[in-house]
């Protein structure tokens, strides 16, 4: 009963929170349910091709006991002697892997299946689009982590299904919401200034990454909640301006019929 709850209220509600959230801010032009549950299945899909990818290279790089090295961490956080190699595996992991892949992943979703859309008419949509990728994307990885956790003790199993709840999931958001807003503003810059999309993918690569290293420091939480909710405010500000929000191409009617006659 108790881990139902805590699952309920660390996974489920911050999908339908988050989803609530951003798509009441779509009010110019509201994005077809259907492609958002297509985009969403496809950050499903994102987050399993990412982690065979993570797990093919890192088991290539450090083949011996790497996920019990990071299960010691996460679990055991006070042993000292195996905290230094802990962080080291763990820090290029989150840079080399973490990071890059999921990111590159993310831009490669949106533009493979959302940039070319006739519904894609607005810089927010790539927003709109981007957080529902991560949201399908966290969702996964969340539940994974929240049944790979379910054996360590309560106070620890609950802590970290909390953090992730809340952290975890706004960093996906915060990162794809960045790649689609490049996205946006890629499509809809006079002369498609295609550098555009390389600044906000870096952008969510190093908050991705920083994140990830500042979580394993000692007090490092702090700071990485900070550096996020910064990175979360400027992406709700980017949102709020009046050309992120401007309808840029019309969608055809789609009750025209063509006569001949």
């Amino acid at each position: 009963m108790l881990i139902g709850i805590l699952f309920l209220i660390t996974i489920i509600m911050p999908v339908i929170f988050w989803l609530w959230f951003f798509l009441s801010q779509d009010r110019a032009d509201p994005e077809p349910r259907k492609l958002l549950v297509k985009i969403f299945l496809l950050g499903i899909g994102a987050f399993f091709l990412a982690m065979a990818i993570e797990v093919t290279l890192f088991s290539i790089v450090f083949p011996s006991q790497f996920q019990d090295i990071l299960l010691q961490n996460i679990l055991q956080r006070g042993l000292k002697k195996s905290f230094f190699v802990t962080f080291t595996l763990t820090t290029a992991v989150m840079f080399f892997l973490a990071g890059l892949i999921e990111e590159f992943l993310k831009y490669f979703v949106l533009w493979e299946f959302a940039y070319s859309k006739r519904e894609f008419n607005q810089i927010a949509d790539g927003v709109f689009y981007g957080v529902t990728l991560a949201l399908g994307f966290s969702l996964v990885e969340n539940v994974l982590y929240f049944y790979k956790l379910s054996s360590a003790p309560i106070i620890i199993f609950a802590s970290v299904s909390f953090i992730r709840g809340i952290a975890t999931m706004l960093l996906h958001i915060t990162t794809a919401g960045y790649i689609g807003y490049g996205l946006g503003k890629m499509k809809f810059t006079v002369g498609h200034n295609k550098s555009i999309i390389l600044k906000f993918l870096f952008l969510a690569i190093l908050l991705h990454s920083l994140f990830n290293v500042l979580v394993l420091l000692p007090h490092g939480l702090i700071f990485a909640f900070s550096i996020l909710f910064l990175a979360f405010i400027y992406l709700l500000s980017i949102l709020g301006r009046p050309e992120t929000n401007l309808v840029w191409r019309l969608k055809a009617p789609q009750n025209i019929v063509n006569k001949s006659d």
